[in-house]
């Protein structure tokens, strides 16, 4: 369940996985110098998926660092301005590179489908860009549909003559919860891989069991429930996430769930 706090009250929403989904993080294939000279080089980085590094200099002695989303790799022996290369592990999930340099020099960073190029010490040469076409993403627990949109479930909550929270100027729950599935529906179904279903689209009351037959009949991947509570203290801010627990669950929907 995630948590929008907005200046009227708090809007939730709820995320319950229907079978599982899983998200790899990138992982680092290879690593490799090219065009080695005295005064410049390249870093080629392998990855299995797009990442974004974070790339920064340090000086005495002159280093370039660069942070990945990715696990250790076999790093290459050093080269033209680079006299040494370590890496290690910052946490489970960040692999940190250091470049330690003969002389100060500024990286430029290029991203190429799953390849990075960190270019030191002059500009990278023209590189084609990536293919605009969207690759369609496989659902990790459905093997059998190669292929398919990831489809996500939003369930505006209350609706009709169940109005839910209600603002100090009036605003209604109801209405607020339904703008933004109809937003975030907007987003996802921008995502290559990736269509949203609403579960209502109107100002009309749908029992839980119902929705959940709604998301269940379009095959849903992830189902997100969004509510708003009304609140007195207009200095909060921020979210929270509620998503459905294995053991311990405290409803009648939750267990059946």
């Amino acid at each position: 369940m995630v948590r929008f706090l907005l200046r009227f009250g708090l809007a939730v929403a709820t995320l319950i996985a229907l079978p599982s989904l899983s998200s790899a993080a990138s992982q680092l294939k290879k690593a490799e110098f090219s065009s080695p000279s005295a005064d410049s080089v390249q870093l080629v980085l392998g990855l299995t998926a797009a990442a974004t590094p974070k790339v920064f200099t340090l000086d005495s002695p002159d280093r370039v660092v660069i942070d990945l989303p990715a696990t250790r790799a076999k790093m290459p022996a050093a080269t033209g301005p680079v006299k040494s290369v370590r890496s290690a592990m910052q946490d489970r999930r960040t692999l940190r590179i250091v470049l330690e340099l003969n002389k100060a020099l500024d990286p430029t960073v290029q991203s190429r489908g799953n390849q990075l190029v960190i270019s030191l010490g002059k500009a990278p040469a023209a590189m084609p860009a990536p293919p605009a076409a969207p690759v369609p993403v496989r659902a990790a627990h459905a093997p059998a549909d190669e292929g398919r949109d990831i489809i996500v479930a939003i369930d505006a909550g209350h609706g009709g003559q169940d109005p839910g929270a209600s603002g100090a100027h009036g605003t209604r729950e109801k209405d607020v919860v339904l703008a933004i599935a109809r937003a975030l529906a907007r987003r996802i179904d921008a995502e290559p891989g990736m269509k949203a279903v609403l579960t209502r689209d109107a100002d009309r009351f749908i029992p839980l069991r119902e929705r959940i037959g709604i998301a269940r009949k379009a095959r849903a991947d992830i189902f997100v429930s969004v509510h708003a509570d009304a609140i007195r203290n207009r200095d909060v801010s921020g979210s929270s996430v509620y998503v459905l627990a294995d053991r311990g669950a405290s409803s009648e929907a939750a267990r059946w769930l």
